[in-house]
C-alpha cells in the first residue's frame, strides 16, 4: 500500500513540472539507463571470459595514438577467420609490430576479447619458435 501510495505521489509531481524540467528529468533517467545497461554489459562479458575463454596469439599491427592516448591495434585466428582489436597501452608499455602478444576471447564471439596479462599487470608476450 505504501508503494501504491508513493507511485501516485510521484506521478502526480512529475504532472506539475513543465517541459523543460521533464526534458532534463528524461534526460537523466535515460543516461542513467545507458551506463547501469553498459557496466553491466562489461562486467557479463569479464566474467564468461574468466570462466570460457580460450586464449591464443594476436599479432601487433599498429601503434597509434588518439587523443595524445596510446593505442595499440592487433590480429588474430579463429577458425580460419580473422579478427583485430584496437586497446589503450597501459602503463606506457613499448608494442613492437609484429610481435605476438597473448589475448583471451570467447569461443561464442571472438570479438569479446582483451589481452591476457601476467600477475604484476605486464602484457604477457607469446614466444617466438
Amino acid at each position: 500500500m505504501i508503494l501504491y501510495e508513493f507511485y501516485f505521489k510521484l506521478i502526480d509531481q512529475i504532472k506539475r513540472l513543465n517541459f523543460k524540467q521533464k526534458a532534463k528529468l528524461i534526460f537523466i533517467v535515460v543516461g542513467c539507463t545507458f551506463f547501469i545497461s553498459l557496466f553491466t554489459y562489461i562486467n557479463i562479458s569479464e566474467r564468461k571470459l574468466e570462466k570460457y575463454g580460450v586464449t591464443t596469439a594476436a599479432t601487433i599491427t599498429k601503434v597509434y595514438k588518439r587523443k595524445s592516448k596510446p593505442f595499440v591495434r592487433y590480429e588474430f585466428v579463429v577458425d580460419n577467420r580473422k579478427y583485430s582489436g584496437n586497446e589503450p597501452i597501459e602503463r606506457n608499455y613499448i608494442f613492437t609490430l609484429g610481435e605476438k602478444y597473448l589475448i583471451i576471447y570467447l569461443p561464442s564471439d571472438p570479438h569479446i576479447k582483451n589481452f591476457v596479462l601476467d600477475e604484476i599487470g605486464n602484457y604477457v608476450k607469446v614466444k617466438q619458435e
